[in-house]
């Protein structure tokens, strides 16, 4: 049985590509695409693997910015999960990292059952 949110299509809110470090040109078929309720990252360009992370499933978020990254205008973006088969996934060299990472704290406070923190 399929339920609502299977038939209907997600919106893609937000797309980003990877981007070489120097000159910040987008020459790498690394693709990170922001729906309402997952994080996409699909690489490749003949074998295509596509890894996806439910929102619900992020545990932590942490956005950096390297020298030369700032010279260019890239960051990453570090997610940490809650998956054991897919641990972390890093939004790696992005233009616009900043709005990514608010739109994705957004997604994530609005997810149906957002991780629970402890401060250890």
């Amino acid at each position: 049985m399929t339920t609502l949110s299977e038939k209907t299509p997600s919106l893609r809110l937000l797309s980003e590509k990877k981007r070489w470090l120097l000159f910040g040109a987008p020459l790498t078929t690394t693709r990170y695409e922001l729906y309402e309720e997952k994080l996409v990252r699909q690489i490749g360009l003949f074998a295509v693997s596509i890894e996806s992370v439910p929102l619900s499933q992020i545990r932590n978020m942490a956005l950096t910015q390297t020298t030369i990254q700032k010279w260019f205008g890239l960051s990453s973006i570090h997610v940490a999960t809650t998956n054991p088969t897919f641990p972390e996934c890093v939004v790696k060299n992005i233009r616009n990292g900043t709005e990514f990472a608010e739109q994705l704290r957004v997604l994530w406070a609005k997810a149906e059952s957002p991780t629970v923190f402890t401060a250890d």
